[in-house]
């Protein structure tokens, strides 16, 4: 768990553990000899990651965005083995430490809703079944998201477990937006495309600080060069054209950034050399 001060909020960084992915896979069209050059990879081409959230808390809200894999792949080792998965579903206790619980999430959100990103939106109950795991919590999540998320195509269902997500509608606790959404005058949700159509990142504006969540869209700190771009992502066009306007107004504001799948928990500064953007420094 890692802390800073963003004007009138507290920001926490919280980890969930850690998995794998093909590091090709991860880097797009960047060749191996220039991303092998900066990132680790095992016999099978795969790279470690984080899952990491971010929590806010301040003037009545308690926001998490974000959470990891939770207990979507309990008991199923095949995933568990495929996807090296490390420390899954300690986010409770990474709130814990932080001095908060469950129960006093008022808000949740989501970049988007892959499972390594949405899976602790629920947990299982002791009758085995997936029930929300913030009980008094509002999950906000973009209408688009949703419906494809739920839709079974055979193009994107490989991303989604519908199981873990219903709950949240059974429950009477989704909020379906549409578009740019703001929490308050300071939060805001602000809808990229990129990675999925709807993807969103957030930004937090508060007394001359700012923070931005970049979600998938800068996915680690290894990512922030615009070319660097996963091979996951939907639209790269979208990607490269949104990741240019917000590095240029997180750069111009000074805004700290935080990552949905560094290895490092915490926080960083971005900055610009005239030819590219890259993580200036570690808070």
């Amino acid at each position: 768990m890692r802390h800073i001060r963003i004007g009138d909020y507290d920001c926490y960084s919280l980890s969930d553990g850690c998995f794998v992915l093909d590091g090709g896979a991860m880097f797009g069209i960047v060749p191996k000899n220039i991303w092998g050059g900066f990132y680790e990879s095992d016999e099978e081409n795969r790279i470690r990651l984080g899952l990491t959230s971010l929590l806010i808390s301040g003037k009545g809200i308690t926001l998490l965005i974000e959470g990891g894999i939770g207990q979507a792949f309990k008991n199923n080792e095949k995933l568990e083995s495929l996807y090296g998965i490390e420390e899954s579903d300690r986010l409770e206790t990474e709130l814990n430490e932080a001095g908060f619980t469950t129960d006093k999430i008022n808000l949740v959100t989501y970049s988007h809703l892959h499972w390594d990103h949405a899976g602790p939106a629920t947990k299982i109950d002791s009758r085995g079944n997936f029930i929300p795991r913030f009980p008094n919590a509002r999950y906000l999540v973009q209408r688009g998201e949703w419906g494809i998320a739920l839709s079974g195509d055979p193009a994107t269902k490989a991303s989604y477990l519908p199981e873990t997500l219903t709950p949240l509608e059974n429950a009477g606790q989704l909020d379906l937006i549409d578009g740019d959404y703001a929490v308050n005058e300071e939060i805001a949700l602000k809808m990229t495309g990129g990675h999925t159509a709807h993807h969103m990142v957030l930004i937090l504006k508060s007394k001359g600080d700012g923070i931005i969540f970049w979600g998938d869209l800068i996915p680690t700190s290894q990512h922030i060069h615009i070319p660097h771009i996963m091979a996951y992502d939907r639209y790269p066009l979208d990607t490269h054209r949104m990741k240019s306007e917000l590095l240029q107004m997180t750069c111009a504001e000074n805004m700290i950034s935080a990552f949905p799948h560094d290895l490092e928990l915490g926080f960083g500064k971005i900055g610009y050399n005239g030819k590219k953007y890259s993580l200036l420094n570690r808070l």
